[in-house]
């Protein structure tokens, strides 16, 4: 066996277990519907909120060439020219789940035709409500009513629902036409949260603003 093959072959292993980690939007319903995995990903795992926006070429190991140092017996530039170019091959796996890191991270847009931005809003979204549980993570949408057949039935899951309110005999959806009535919306859920982490702080307890984020 060359080599370069048991690079390709591992290049592959990583590349698979990559794509079993951030699968496609298409095989999310098997990860809702497979108890081991749905909401795997929880507030202290390395990969909470990790969500994948598509493929492309990732970074692999960083591959250098040995620095020149002999000006005596000199490299040859011609096989330096063809290792150059194999190291730049292998450093590179191709076919890689591209992903963001939205922990923590603030506002974030996406920005381009409104067709290709909403396919990939919604994959963000589908891809929350299959990894993460709504004890974790909690939605909020907000779209006029012009729009809601984007939105249609992403109201029913559990991190778009306050529990604690109810509309009738419905718990109340995080959901509003404008900024400002979800605002209204979410003043008291944001007040419970923030007391909340003003009270750890004086206390010295730990766990209850996690459990509200």
């Amino acid at each position: 066996v060359q080599p370069v093959d048991v690079i390709d072959r591992f290049k592959h292993a990583v590349r698979e277990r990559a794509l079993l980690a951030s699968p496609a939007p298409d095989a999310l319903a098997d990860i809702v519907r497979d108890p081991s995995r749905r909401w795997e990903r929880r507030r202290r795992d390395a990969d909470f909120l990790r969500l994948r926006v598509g493929r492309g070429p990732v970074d692999w190991h960083a591959l250098t060439l040995p620095v020149d140092t002999n000006p005596v017996e000199p490299h040859d530039e011609l096989l330096r020219g063809e290792l150059a170019q194999l190291l730049r091959h292998y450093s590179v796996v191709h076919g890689m789940p591209v992903t963001l890191e939205l922990d923590r991270v603030g506002d974030v847009s996406i920005v381009g035709p409104r067709t290709h931005t909403l396919a990939i809003a919604r994959a963000l979204f589908a891809q929350t409500v299959a990894f993460h549980a709504p004890d974790d993570v909690a939605i909020a949408l907000v779209f006029p009513p012009e729009r809601s057949a984007d939105w249609a039935g992403l109201d029913v899951v559990g991190h778009v629902q306050d529990s604690d309110l109810y509309d009738g005999p419905v718990a109340v959806r995080r959901v509003a036409p404008t900024i400002p009535r979800l605002w209204a919306l979410l003043a008291p859920w944001l007040k419970e949260r923030s007391d909340a982490v003003a009270a750890e702080k004086r206390t010295g307890r730990r766990g209850a603003a996690e459990r509200m984020s």
